[in-house]
C-alpha cells in the first residue's frame, strides 16, 4: 500500500485529500514527513462541527482555532463548506470567515449555521468567480444587491428575508447564468410582487413550512424560466406562483399543508394550484399531495384544467375520494403509471359513474397502491383498475403494520384474495401480472 500512495502524483494526492473532509485531510501529516505540508494543497474545506473535538472540554474554542487555521492555511482551496450544528458560534465569527473566504477565487461557498441572525458581507454579491451558493443561515439580503449574483450557477437560501429597497411594490431579480435556485423558509419583505427572470434555470425548488409575516401572505411571484424543467414546491401556499413560459417543465411536484384547516386558506391554494397546472400542459411527470389538492377537487376547479396530454406519471396522495380521483383521470388521457395513497379512502362505487377515463381502459399498465389495508373501497378501487384496465400490466401494493409484539405485512393480493369477487375478477384480468401476489 505504501508502495501504490508513493506512486500516485502530485495532482492525484491533491485530489485525494480535497475529496476527503479537512480533519481527515490534517490527519494524514502523520504519515511521513513528505505529507506533513499535503494538506494544505487541498483545493476543498470541508468541516463539520459534529465529529469535531466531541470530547474536549473546551470544543468550541477548539473548533473556532480549527476553522480559522484551515483559512488561513490552505491558500489553494476554491469550495468552502461549514456545517455548524451548535448554534453558540457568534454572528461575527461566521462574518469574519466569510470575508477571509471571499478574498480567495472561490467557487462554492455553503454555510449552515443556525444561530444569531448573521450579517452578511456586500463582497458576497459581487463575486466574480462564484459558481454555486448554498446558505442556511439566519440572515437577509438586500436588493437588488441579491440580482448581482450574474455566474451565478446553483443558489440555494433558506431562512432568508429578502427585502426590497428600491421599488417596495414590484421587486425585479435576474439571474443571467442560474441552473438551480431553492428557496426554503424564506421571506420577502416590502414587495407586492417578485419577478425572478433566470434565462437558463432547470431546477426550481420552493419548501416553505414556516408562516410567512403577514406583509408576505398571498404575494404574487412570477418565474420567467424558458428552459426551466423542474418544479417543486412543499409546504403552505401562501403565495400565487405563476410560472411564465412553462411549456418546457417536465416534471411537476406540488404538496401542500393547510394552516388550521382554515376554507378561505385552502381555496385560495387550490386556485394557485389549479392555475400551475393549466401553465405546465408539457407536463411528463406529476406529483399532487396534500388536503389542498382534496380542496381543488371539492370546489369543483378540477373540471377547469386542460387536458394533460403529455403526462405519463402520475403520484398522487391525498384523502379526496376516489370518484373525484378519476374524474381528474378524464384530463390526463395518456397515463401510463399511477401512484397513489389510498389510506384515507373510504367510499368508492364505481357503478356511479358516468363514463370511464380512456387513459384507464388504453394507456393504463402499471398501478402501486400505498397504505393498502384491504377495506371494501380500496379493494373495489383495486377492482375497478383489473377489470377496466385493458393494457393493465402490473399491479402492486404492501400494507405494514408495526404492532409491540409482531410486524405484520400483507400484500394487496392478499387482502383481494379474501374478496367474493376474487375469482371471477382474477378471470377477467388474465393480462395482468399477477406474481407478486401468488
Amino acid at each position: 500500500m505504501i508502495t501504490t500512495i508513493s506512486g500516485l502524483s502530485e495532482d492525484d494526492i491533491c485530489c485525494i485529500l480535497s475529496m476527503a473532509p479537512t480533519v481527515d485531510s490534517v490527519r494524514t501529516s502523520i504519515l511521513s514527513k513528505d505529507w506533513v505540508p499535503r494538506w494544505r494543497w487541498t483545493l476543498r474545506i470541508n468541516i463539520s462541527d459534529s465529529s469535531l473535538f466531541t470530547n474536549s472540554s473546551n470544543r468550541l474554542n477548539r473548533v473556532l482555532e480549527f476553522v480559522t487555521s484551515a483559512i488561513r492555511l490552505i491558500p489553494t482551496f476554491s469550495e468552502f463548506e461549514l456545517l455548524l450544528y451548535d448554534s453558540q458560534y457568534s454572528a461575527e465569527q461566521i462574518r469574519n470567515w466569510m470575508l477571509e473566504v471571499l478574498q480567495r477565487d472561490i467557487v462554492s461557498v455553503r454555510i449552515r449555521y443556525r444561530g444569531e441572525t448573521v450579517e452578511l458581507p456586500p463582497g458576497l454579491f459581487h463575486c466574480r468567480t462564484l459558481r454555486k451558493l448554498k446558505l442556511e443561515v439566519t440572515s437577509h439580503f438586500l436588493s437588488p444587491a441579491i440580482g448581482s449574483f450574474d455566474n451565478l450557477k446553483t443558489l440555494k437560501l433558506s431562512r432568508i428575508d429578502i427585502i426590497s429597497t428600491e421599488n417596495p411594490n414590484n421587486l425585479q431579480l435576474q439571474f443571467p447564468m442560474l441552473k438551480k435556485l431553492c428557496l426554503d423558509d424564506c421571506n420577502w419583505v416590502n414587495a407586492a410582487s417578485v419577478a425572478i427572470r433566470a434565462p437558463a434555470l432547470i431546477k426550481f425548488r420552493v419548501r416553505q413550512f414556516l408562516v410567512p409575516p403577514p406583509g408576505s401572505v398571498y404575494l404574487l411571484i412570477q418565474i420567467l424560466a424558458p428552459k426551466l424543467e423542474l418544479f417543486e414546491f412543499c409546504g403552505y401556499l401562501l403565495w400565487r406562483m405563476d410560472l411564465l413560459q412553462a411549456l418546457s417543465v417536465s416534471t411537476l411536484n406540488i404538496s401542500h399543508r393547510g394552516i388550521n384547516g382554515s376554507p378561505d386558506y385552502l381555496s385560495w391554494n387550490a386556485s394557485c394550484t389549479q392555475r400551475i397546472l393549466s401553465q405546465c400542459l408539457m407536463v411528463r411527470s406529476l406529483k399532487l399531495e396534500g388536503e389542498v389538492v382534496e380542496m381543488m377537487f371539492k370546489s369543483g376547479q378540477v373540471h377547469q384544467l386542460r387536458e394533460l396530454n403529455l403526462l405519463k406519471h402520475l403520484e398522487f396522495h391525498s384523502s379526496c375520494d376516489p370518484k373525484s380521483f378519476l374524474q381528474f383521470l378524464e384530463v390526463t388521457p395518456y397515463i401510463e403509471h399511477i401512484r397513489l395513497t389510498v389510506c384515507g379512502w373510504d367510499t368508492f362505487d364505481y357503478d356511479s359513474l358516468e363514463s370511464l377515463p380512456s387513459c384507464v381502459v388504453y394507456q393504463l399498465v402499471e398501478v402501486e397502491f400505498l397504505g393498502f389495508k384491504g377495506t371494501a373501497p380500496q379493494c373495489l378501487l383495486a377492482s375497478f383498475f383489473l377489470e377496466n384496465g385493458t393494457v393493465l400490466r402490473k399491479m402492486s401494493g404492501l400494507y405494514r403494520q408495526k404492532r409491540e409484539e409482531r410486524h405484520e405485512e400483507r400484500t394487496l393480493w392478499e387482502e383481494l384474495r379474501k374478496q367474493s369477487f376474487w375469482e371471477e375478477l382474477k378471470k377477467k384480468s388474465t393480462h395482468v401480472d399477477f406474481d407478486v401476489g401468488e
